[in-house]
């Protein structure tokens, strides 16, 4: 009967009901059909089985529509009893789902004015949720879920600014090389202008592809700065003749590999390590042939080590963000290794990295699912605030919160409702059902009819579901006084 008009219900019921009255009726009869009296008794009880089964089976779909219109008007005429029905319905749910006034509340306080009581609840909570809103006053709540939800993308972001770190890697970068360029002219000096006994080792080095390629790179910096270098060789009739370089030309090219290693980080070359050890070999062998102080220091070192911290930042940051892009591409040693300046950078890298994939999920989509949704993405966080345990713990409560509030969503606005379609239909048709076993005198289908009009009759009217979407579905209340209010009643 899923689907007919009362009509039909009706109709189907009497068909059903004077063919159910009529076998009923003639069997229970009594009276040998074999001689004209008893022939009689058991035809007048075909025949009044089929109309009162007829009568039952045609008037108890009007009957049951009747009694649930009724009490729904019951309802809407008695507040404090949709009140209490309401009260009875969350009171129990949280019940099954083991919340205490403490528990829940202290779960609401932390999530904050955004959160309703739905977010707090396990399975039977976001049901009943789910099921009262989708019968009376839900319109304005799914209105409410849907933009919370929406708005995920830029709290997450919100924390990721606070708990981890609030420039963009592009500005980062852009003010690191910035300071790298200024360190440079400000502390190289005259160190720049000194000549370099040109030995067999710098030869062998400018033989070397990684340093010839890093030269072309140095000579666009020199380019931008005005600078003019000294080549690197001469091609002659008797060969190739290296000139004699002087240390800005050789710094030029250092610089040059810096940057070269950089994007070898952001492309996710495996050059990376390789172009890492020729810089330390060149940069060692800069130290040894570098002019020295009186106490013997190579003052190319001394120079160049507020311009490499600077550099180590830059690569830092960048890779944070591919420790989170890209996870295999970034050992765990290399992070553990950083210095505190290194690891400053790196986690504007990682927040950057996360406030993109924070921003870039489609808006129905679950931020922290696709997030944080694996154990690796989870241990990675914890790798990268490590140290700073309250950081930690407030932006994992901050995913904590996010993760409820889009479980509430998904369960009450996405949430199946076929479940309840076919419990309805079910017990429409054990009622029918029912209504026949009386018509054949069953006293057992009589108590089992009464107790499914029971049930039709207590069925929550327009009061109460509105009263139940409103404890379990707004925010902004105390949360405390919510919990206590519902579980002391």
């Amino acid at each position: 009967l899923k689907g007919a008009s009362l009509l039909n219900k009706s109709l189907r019921g009497a068909g059903v009901g004077a063919g159910a009255g009529a076998v009923a009726g003639g069997m229970s009869a009594e009276g040998n059909i074999l001689d004209g009296e008893g022939l009689t008794k058991r035809a007048l009880g075909t025949t009044m089985g089929a109309a009162l089964g007829g009568t039952l089976g045609g008037a108890l779909p009007v009957a049951v529509k009747g009694g649930i219109a009724a009490a729904n008007a019951v309802g809407r005429w008695s507040k404090n009893g949709a009140e209490r029905q309401a009260q009875r319905v969350v009171r129990n749910a949280m019940a099954e789902d083991g919340m205490t006034e403490a528990l829940a509340g202290k779960d609401m306080a932390q999530m904050g004015p955004l959160a309703v009581a739905a977010d707090v609840g396990n399975k039977n909570i976001q049901d009943v949720a789910r099921l009262y809103s989708n019968t009376q006053g839900g319109k304005n709540a799914h209105k409410m879920l849907e933009a919370r939800h929406i708005d995920q993308g830029p709290r997450i972001e919100q924390s990721i600014d606070t708990e981890i770190a609030s420039i963009s890697l592009p500005d980062y970068l852009i003010s690191g090389q910035a300071a790298r360029q200024a360190s440079a002219r400000k502390n190289y000096g005259d160190v720049y202008k000194a000549e370099i006994e040109l030995d067999d080792k710098l030869k062998g080095f400018f033989q070397n592809d990684a340093i010839k390629d890093a030269y072309a790179g140095a000579e666009k910096i020199a380019a931008v700065t005005d600078d003019v270098l000294t080549p690197l060789s001469t091609k002659t009739d008797v060969g190739t003749v290296y000139a004699k370089p002087n240390m800005e030309t050789l710094d030029f090219i250092k610089q040059a590999l810096d940057d070269n290693i950089s994007k070898a980080v952001r492309d996710g070359d495996n050059q990376y390590a390789a172009l890492t050890k020729k810089r330390g070999e060149f940069i060692k062998h800069l130290d040894e042939i570098s002019p020295k102080n009186e106490k013997g220091e190579s003052l190319y070192a001394k120079a160049r080590s507020e311009y490499a911290g600077a550099s180590q930042a830059m690569e830092a940051a960048e890779l944070g963000q591919k420790f989170i892009a890209t996870p295999k591409s970034v050992s765990v040693k290399q992070v553990e290794d950083m210095g505190a300046h290194e690891r400053e950078a790196f986690l504007v890298g990682v927040a950057e990295e996360l406030r993109y994939k924070a921003l870039s999920t489609p808006d129905q989509a679950d931020v922290v699912k696709k997030i944080f949704g694996n154990h690796l993405a989870r241990r990675r966080l914890k790798i990268a605030l490590d140290g700073d345990e309250a950081k930690l713990k407030s932006f994992e409560q901050t995913l904590e919160n996010e993760r409820r509030m889009a479980i509430t969503n998904d369960s009450v606005r996405t949430g199946s409702r076929t479940a309840p379609m076919q419990k309805d239909a079910e017990t429409m048709a054990g009622a029918l059902g029912d209504g026949i076993g009386v018509a054949a005198g069953s006293p057992v289908a009589a108590l089992s009819l009464m107790a499914k009009a029971r049930d039709a009759v207590s069925t929550p009217p327009e009061a109460v579901a509105k009263r139940v979407t409103e404890m379990l579905l707004t925010p902004g209340a105390d949360p405390r006084k919510v919990m206590k209010e519902l579980l002391q009643q």
